[in-house]
């Protein structure tokens, strides 16, 4: 096996059948800056940049931006920024070689390189991918308080964060009475476009009022749904692309076959068509963010509390059980989907099949207990605006509080074996003594939580069925566990 790393000038011993891109890299610019380079990115949007390349050719290879480290640039830069995503499922492992990144800056070295790059009229399309954290954003608008807005709003020529980066290039474009650009968040965070709107638009406010209005007038913002899981890499799966591609691969992504994007489009310079890749470009992404939020990552949830609590270690290991794919079912077909606002034409009963289909991927595991963290932050959006929907409508959530009644359990940190385990959520300290100190009384133990928690809706306290029926699952899944109990449902 070679010792070679892929790169420009190795590319043509990749082995076969391993595809390359039908388009020579270093003859197309990028018309992208992308800002958060990782995992995600590499598999997901670079993916379906390198498709519209592969096919149309085009100005929109991508320069990415790391706010933090140089890790990624360092394992892409000898490798001419190509690296391989390798696509695996139960039947199948499909590598390919994509080349739509065209390098990687970091900013913390040069962040005027940085706003050079992003005020240049090449780039259309400032794409995100930064996490949560990374909005620096409170209740949906600036968070004035965080550390690194504050150097920005002091320090414009070198920014550390991503609203004082696109302000900055803002004030460069106006300067040289350039056009504007559309920037494009796919974070997996609700309604993200118009919250990077907001962050966008207070900090330059902070700034100037003049730019502002010329941000407000010169630059759109997409919100966009996202999804596709995607592991971390590890050095056994280095090993096995190495063995794939017969080359060495520092950069190389695993990932499951299925990917989603869809996108808001409202495009002020154009984009690439990402339509012909596969992307579905909409008016209003609200009912994609609000079908998969409640359907796949509300079911994963589920598997995750139930499934720990049945002795999986894994999720493909729970949904494979009978008793919580049922589970699974009901919760998809009579608690969430009449909550939805199903778009014309999309096939719902498909795509919950296919939702099914990925979490029995076993190639791609995923722990149940890291699904299960931050639950307190997941749940609101995930399971009880669907209780709070159905119950303002006058109906019972069919499974809902046995979920509910799962993640109770799950806060006294002891697994079925009566192993302690860690609670990684941001209200632990205070939720986890509660439910470890009542765990002889389900009716206290559900009091106090749903008090402590201060997550539930006001309409959930007060439906005094809905909270019987939680205290009902604790109580039979404490005395004879969640697959015994589930089996009586049935």
């Amino acid at each position: 096996m070679s010792n070679l790393h892929l790169n420009y000038e190795s590319l043509s011993n990749v082995l076969d059948p391993v595809k390359k891109p039908q388009y020579t890299p270093s003859e197309h610019r990028s018309g992208i800056v992308h800002i958060g380079i990782g995992a995600f990115h590499k598999a997901h949007q670079a993916v379906f940049t390198d498709d519209v390349l592969n096919m149309h050719g085009g100005d929109w290879r991508i320069t990415a931006v790391s706010l933090r480290r140089p890790d990624a640039r360092d394992q892409l830069e000898k490798q001419n920024s190509l690296y391989t995503v390798v696509e695996k499922s139960d039947g199948e492992i499909s590598p390919r070689i994509i080349g739509a990144v065209e390098k990687v800056l970091v900013c913390p070295e040069d962040p005027q390189q940085v706003i050079n790059t992003i005020a240049s009229t090449d780039i259309k399309i400032v794409s995100l991918t930064i996490t949560e954290k990374g909005y620096c954003q409170k209740n949906g608008t600036l968070d004035t308080s965080n550390v690194d807005i504050a150097h920005d709003l002091n320090n414009l020529s070198a920014p550390k964060s991503m609203p004082g980066l696109i302000v900055a290039a803002c004030a460069a474009r106006k300067q040289n009475n350039a056009n504007g650009f559309t920037v494009l968040s796919c974070d997996n965070l609700p309604h993200n476009g118009k919250i990077t709107q907001n962050v966008v638009m207070r900090f330059a406010e902070k700034v100037d009022a003049e730019l502002a209005s010329w941000i407000a007038t010169h630059i759109s913002f997409c919100s966009t749904m996202v999804d596709r899981i995607v592991p971390a890499t590890t050095s056994a799966d280095l090993d096995e692309v190495k063995n794939l591609i017969g080359l060495a691969d520092d950069a190389a992504v695993i990932c499951e076959p299925f990917r989603q994007w869809v996108i808001e489009d409202n495009f002020v310079a154009g984009r690439p068509q990402w339509e012909d890749a596969g992307a579905l470009l909409v008016a209003d992404v609200t009912p994609y963010e609000d079908m998969k939020l409640r359907l796949l990552n509300g079911s994963h949830s589920a598997l995750a509390y139930l499934g720990f609590l049945s002795g999986f270690d894994f999720i493909h290991q729970a949904i494979a059980n009978p008793r919580l794919l049922a589970l699974t079912k009901k919760l998809m077909d009579e608690d969430v989907t009449p909550t939805l606002n199903v778009p014309s034409g999309f096939d719902l009963d498909a795509y919950k099949a296919i939702i099914r289909t990925r979490f029995a991927n076993s190639r791609v595991p995923y722990k149940t207990t890291q699904v299960a963290n931050d639950g307190s932050q997941k749940l609101p959006q995930r399971i009880l605006a669907v209780a709070d929907h159905l119950i303002s409508g006058g109906k019972q959530p069919a499974v809902i509080p046995a979920i509910i009644a799962a993640w109770f359990q799950f806060l006294e940190g002891q697994d079925t074996h009566g192993e302690q385990h860690t609670v990684n959520d941001p209200l632990a300290n205070t939720l986890c003594p509660l439910a470890l100190k009542h765990k002889a009384n389900d009716t206290k133990q559900v009091q106090e939580l749903v008090a402590a928690s201060q997550i539930f809706p006001e309409g959930l306290i007060a439906n005094t069925e809905f909270i019987n029926s939680i205290e009902h699952y604790l109580a039979k899944f404490h005395a004879k566990g969640v697959l015994t109990t589930l089996a009586e449902l049935n």
